[in-house]
């Protein structure tokens, strides 16, 4: 096998709002990207809540049964113990599960996490790599969004439960409480036609076990990421525990009584982002409801004047997940990906009114992997991916109209003989309006010529017109590619933070051989 790693597209320019572009970028009120992963060296350990006494009995005999070695097991205890006492530090990382696993990012963010504890254990601060299993959300369409694709022919293959409910498909429950067959009925023949018959990371093995049990989607993700990254330390959390949520049991009492301040704090935060020219991120639906219940598969949202001394049967939102993360790990560092780095940014006021350290947020590997001979410059930025969520524009947009906003108000001054302060607000709004706009005209235009056109590159290299790593199922990409593939990922990500703390933060490729039908391989 053929792997080469590629350094490809500068990260800001590609970012999916202008604010977690000028993140990156560095030299902006929100401080720099490259200061916050070099901050993470400065951090002492901090006693955690969960790794009190050594962890739950109930967590550690689960990780002990799904660890994969004796080795693994020791390592475990040994890391759990030396965090109960202070004296070792965590990197957390977090992703729902999903079809075949969910989608590749999953993986590189956890390959960062674990790229960053390595760094880190290397010159005497010891530090575990954190997985933050999202399983208590119940987003099944996202869930289903990711893709197999047959190596045979190219053609991507269906889940058969895309249209949760209304077609039929999957109803919305909780991620976590699905069985492992759920969804999944192409996974089995896939693996056995097209996965590496070395199957070096036991992938194919695990399933066939896993969906002969009882296991949940929950369940098979955790063991295979404990079985990809063995020997690596690695410790997951799931989102659905109620032992976890209620060793937050002190926290998610502030939390109750305190939520319609804090409500207001992200609000008007929010405001002041987008009196910046960027956006609020986390949307007035979300403030209503910080919290939740979980009610037999599916979660409820809590009442606005609900108290309770229960907590194990409490899930957070979006904006109290990552507070309640952090409350209860206490990480030197958080892996976000470009969705999370912008809304953790409204969050700031929330941790400071908690009495809450914010940990320093380092941004995630982004890794696309291409067939050898592929010329990146044959990639188009998919439709899909071109305006953001909200009311965000693409960064490369918004550079275009911060422009268009400054020969504007040059015009008006010179021509019109305003003053400047008065022709930089005219300027600004009439550009303000042309935003939303121009962004969907570049992404109804960019869908009308890949409608024209036909695909340049193989269909798993652009799942469906959206990026591979938010489209692609890790699944299929690491039972292809096996341990040369992870091992490559894990060098790439080295190679990631040490260009990023110099503030050059740029997405990487990975050259493979074309996948191929197993039944047509030659040894």
């Amino acid at each position: 096998m053929t792997l080469e790693i590629r350094t490809g597209e500068d990260l800001a320019a590609t970012a999916p709002s202008r604010l977690v572009a000028d993140w990156l970028r560095g030299g902006t009120p929100l401080g720099a990207a490259a200061d916050e992963l070099i901050r993470v060296s400065t951090l002492p350990p901090r006693t955690a809540p969960w790794f009190s006494g050594g962890g739950p009995a109930a967590w550690v005999a689960t990780m002990h049964a799904e660890l994969p070695t004796a080795g693994d097991r020791a390592r475990f205890d040994a890391d759990r113990e030396a965090l109960s006492r202070g004296a070792a530090r965590v990197v957390v990382a977090g992703q729902q599960p999903g079809y075949a696993g969910g989608p590749l990012l999953t993986v590189h963010k956890l390959t960062t996490a674990v790229a960053l504890a390595r760094r880190e254990t290397a010159v005497g601060r010891p530090t575990v790599p954190v997985f933050w299993l999202g399983d208590d959300d119940d987003d099944v369409r996202e869930a289903l969004e990711t893709k197999l694709w047959d190596p045979a022919d190219g053609s991507l293959l269906d889940n058969g439960a895309s249209l949760p409910v209304a077609a039929g498909g999957l109803p919305p429950q909780r991620l976590g409480t699905f069985p492992l067959e759920a969804g999944h009925d192409a996974v089995a023949p896939w693996l056995e036609r097209f996965a590496d018959p070395r199957d070096e990371l036991g992938l194919a093995a695990l399933w066939s076990r896993a969906s002969a049990g009882d296991a949940t989607w929950s369940s098979f993700v955790r063991q295979a990421l404990l079985r990809i990254f063995t020997g690596e330390g690695l410790m997951i959390v799931s989102g659905d525990d109620p032992v976890l949520h209620d060793t937050a049991g002190p926290f998610y009492r502030e939390l109750m009584r305190r939520r319609e301040e804090l409500a207001a704090l992200v609000r008007r935060r929010g405001g002041e982002l987008a009196g910046r020219n960027w956006h609020a991120q986390i949307h007035e639906s979300s403030l209503k409801r910080p919290l939740f219940r979980a009610r037999n598969k599916t979660r409820v949202a809590l009442e606005r004047t609900s108290e309770s001394e229960t907590t194990a049967d409490l899930r957070p939102g979006v904006m109290l997940r990552s507070p309640v993360q952090d409350w209860l790990l206490a990480p030197a560092a958080v892996i976000v990906g470009p969705g999370e780095a912008a809304y953790l940014r409204q969050l700031d006021p929330v941790y400071e009114a908690l009495g809450l350290g914010r940990s320093p947020l380092v941004y995630r590997m982004s890794v696309c992997l291409l067939p050898l001979g592929l010329d990146r410059s044959f990639l188009r930025v998919p439709a899909s991916d071109m305006v953001s969520r909200g009311d965000g524009t693409p960064a490369w947009l918004d550079t275009w109209l911060d422009s268009t906003t400054e020969s504007l108000t040059r015009l008006l001054e010179q021509h019109l003989g305003q003053e400047e302060r008065a022709a930089g607000r005219t300027a600004q709004q009439r550009t303000r309006r042309w935003r939303r706009g121009l962004a969907a005209m570049v992404a109804n235009e960019t869908k009308r010529q890949e409608r024209l056109q036909p695909p340049a590159t193989p269909a798993w290299v652009q799942p469906t017109g959206g990026t591979q790593e938010r489209r692609l199922a890790w699944l299929g990409a690491l039972a292809l590619w096996g341990a040369p593939l992870r091992d490559t990922l894990l060098v790439a990500a080295e190679r990631h933070l040490v260009a990023g703390a110099a503030g050059h933060w740029r997405q990487l490729e990975i050259t493979v051989d074309e996948p191929e039908d197993s039944h047509e391989r030659q040894d």
